[in-house]
């Protein structure tokens, strides 16, 4: 008999994590680019995709939706930035992040399904 020994929680937490790093190095690239009140607006901007995460983090839901969740805010967020304000590479690059940071959760379902989108 196979146990499964995987701790999706902690995945969980390092999938916040990373969100939540990939948007201060989003808002410290335009504070360096356009200034103070630019990377404060996008702090703004992108700081309902780390209120969404958290509140993931702690709704008594599945751990593969709560996964699918975690990959999804951040990539229809960039994917809206995309159409609002134009193509720019580093969006098309944090896309493919979260595709990245499904992979850890090594479950087929939670990544084909992000990657549908």
């Amino acid at each position: 008999m196979q146990h499964d020994t995987y701790n999706v929680q902690r995945v969980h937490k390092v999938s916040l994590a990373i969100t939540s790093l990939i948007i201060g190095c989003m808002v410290i690239n335009e504070i360096i680019t356009g200034g103070l009140k630019l990377g404060l607006l996008t702090f703004l901007r992108a700081s309902p995709c780390i209120i969404l995460g958290v509140i993931n983090y702690y709704l008594p839901i599945n751990k593969y939706v709560k996964a699918l969740i975690f990959g999804i805010v951040p990539c229809v967020s960039m994917i809206i930035l995309s159409f609002s304000f134009g193509f720019a590479l580093w969006r098309h690059y944090n896309i493919l992040c979260t595709i990245a940071l499904m992979a850890l959760y090594f479950k087929k379902e939670v990544i084909l399904a992000t990657e549908s989108l």
